[in-house]
């Protein structure tokens, strides 16, 4: 059972990550297909794969191959300021390899035909030349690289994808900080506030805690997220459990940990569930704006809460290859801004006095809340 945690089992969603830096969810099952630049795919050479490998188009079908290890690749005197009129010194047409592809020539033999077809490419740089290939590769020899759905790797398809009017995109390094600074761990449990389709619920329930979900209105929230994890079910069942805020129950137990990534109000959000953690609970809040938090750092402040922290997620990718290492030049502006802190055991009997400016909780929560002794409280007494 080991062994096949590490490969593409059949039923399950496998993450792939294709030569263009795109992520496409396909459930690993007979019959399914994925589109890949034109074609369509079939999924099932990828059953039983092993995460990691790589799988090349030949012929319309997915066959694995090796990269080649990386070799030092020696100074050259040529130039790379042909690469822009290229097309004006290809001596193969589109008309070309159109035909030579519906004859069936691999590839393969496609790109050493561009390559012996370019009047330029002996002038360029060795650089320059190894960056010509790929990207005919890309066009004519597509490939996928299988990647295991952990919370990293979801969290970097959907932030691929964008936010939408519903759904936060939050970058994986801002994921991880979350869960740090929440000091979310196993046997732990977290309260969760996901905006962001599932991404941090299935990051929280990757790390083993007992995860409580708050949510107003009739029904818990969609968090399609969760399924591409590959949890078992019977595992989800006993480790998320949804309540409704001010639905008068009494039973929920105070939580040891709070996780925040939602398009509401944050003043609103903390003012509703700090009520519900024991004291020296650890919290983090994520927004992608840093204005909403400027009020909130004093509100917390004057309720008690230690090591408040209010900071930027900043990340930047290298390139490291020998004679290549630099950093890229294209990056994300920002990460969104994270704040964080610990509550303590005054905080709570405060309720929330300070919180008083917030916008109406009906409006941003719900009716009402429960506090951390199980006692339903109206929307009057509700913290705000």
């Amino acid at each position: 059972k080991e062994a096949m945690m590490n490969r593409v089992v059949a039923g399950e969603w496998v993450l792939l990550l294709t030569c263009h830096e795109t992520y496409v969810f396909v459930e690993a099952k007979a019959g399914a297909t994925f589109r890949l630049n034109r074609d369509r795919v079939a999924v099932e050479p990828l059953l039983g794969a092993p995460y990691g490998a790589r799988y090349q188009l030949r012929g319309g079908k997915l066959v694995r191959f090796f990269r080649s290890p990386v070799v030092v690749l020696p100074e050259s005197g040529g130039s790379s300021s042909a690469a822009a009129s290229q097309d004006k010194t290809q001596r193969l047409d589109e008309a070309s390899i159109t035909e030579m592809k519906r004859s069936g020539v691999d590839g393969e033999a496609i790109v050493e035909s561009l390559v012996e077809g370019s009047a330029t490419f002996k002038d360029k740089t060795v650089f320059s030349q190894e960056k010509y290939r790929k990207r005919k590769e890309r066009k004519y020899l597509p490939w996928v690289r299988v990647l295991a759905p952990r919370a990293a790797n979801v969290a970097k398809a959907f932030f691929a994808k964008g936010p939408t009017s519903k759904r936060l995109a939050v970058r994986p390094d801002a994921v991880a900080q979350l869960l740090a600074r929440s000091n979310v761990r196993a046997g732990v449990d977290v309260l969760c506030v996901d905006d962001t389709g599932g991404v941090l619920l299935g990051a929280v329930v990757e790390r083993g805690a007992r995860v409580k979900v708050p949510f107003v209105g009739a029904s818990p929230p969609a968090h399609d997220a969760l399924k591409r994890f590959n949890f078992d079910k019977e595992h989800v069942a006993t480790s998320v459990s949804y309540f409704r805020l001010g639905g008068g129950s009494g039973t929920e137990p105070p939580a040891r940990a709070l996780v925040v990534a939602s398009k509401r109000d944050p003043r609103s959000v903390l003012g509703a569930l700090l009520p519900l953690l024991r004291p020296s609970s650890a919290f983090a809040v994520y927004c992608d704006v840093s204005e909403p938090f400027l009020p909130c750092v004093t509100d917390l402040r004057d309720r008690g809460c230690a090591n408040l922290q209010l900071t930027e997620a900043w990340v930047r990718n290298f390139q490291v290859l020998p004679n290549r290492t630099h950093p890229n030049m294209v990056v994300s502006a920002t990460g969104g801004y994270l704040l964080s802190g610990i509550t303590t055991a005054d905080q709570r009997s405060q309720h929330a006095e300070n919180m008083n400016a917030a916008p109406d909780i009906d409006t941003v929560l719900g009716e009402g809340v429960s506090r951390a002794d199980g006692a339903a409280v109206s929307t009057d007494d509700a913290p705000r």
